[in-house]
């Protein structure tokens, strides 16, 4: 038993790093690409204008 508890100890401890490490990269992700988005519909309508 003692082990058993040791052994989940460790692997909950390797778990949560791993969807720590998830959460940030999916929170950059969705920062970057949202940033991106915002620039480039704010560049298109402004391209669209200097042409006209």
């Amino acid at each position: 038993m003692e082990t058993r508890s040791g052994k989940g100890l460790k692997g909950t401890s390797k778990e949560g790093g791993l969807p720590d490490f998830i959460e940030i990269r999916e929170e950059s992700e969705d920062d970057g690409p949202v940033e991106v988005s915002s620039k480039v519909q704010c560049q298109m309508p402004v391209a669209g204008n200097t042409s006209k």
